[in-house]
């Protein structure tokens, strides 16, 4: 006979912990922001609203702009999949940075 002491009892595992759907949405919209398109089209945005400000003579706003434009585009250059998988991919970092900072300087 099985006394108390030796019949053992199924553990019930853990129940799963449901995320937030909000943290479903951030995802879903930060993938969707980090693709080319939108970057280049944004950034273009941005990069014109940094033009206005010039022609406004804001050149604070202006160079706000063009450094978040052009800091968006070198971001996603240096994190790009192609980058990433190459044999020289901190070379490719280095110059896509310094061509990031080179058309910063000169847009200002």
């Amino acid at each position: 006979m099985d006394t108390p002491s030796q019949t053992t009892t199924p553990v019930d595992p853990q129940p799963e912990e449901k995320e937030n759907p909000l943290v479903h949405i951030l995802r879903f919209v930060a993938t969707v922001l980090w693709r080319w398109p939108v970057i280049v089209f944004l950034a273009g945005i941005i990069a014109a609203i940094g033009l206005g400000a010039l022609y406004g003579d804001d050149y604070i706003v202006a160079r706000f702009c063009f450094f978040v434009a052009v800091a968006w585009v070198t971001a996603r250059g240096v994190t790009d999949a192609e980058v990433k998988g190459h044999d020289y991919k901190k070379a490719i970092a280095v110059m896509v940075i310094v061509a990031g900072i080179l058309v910063f300087g000169s847009s200002i």
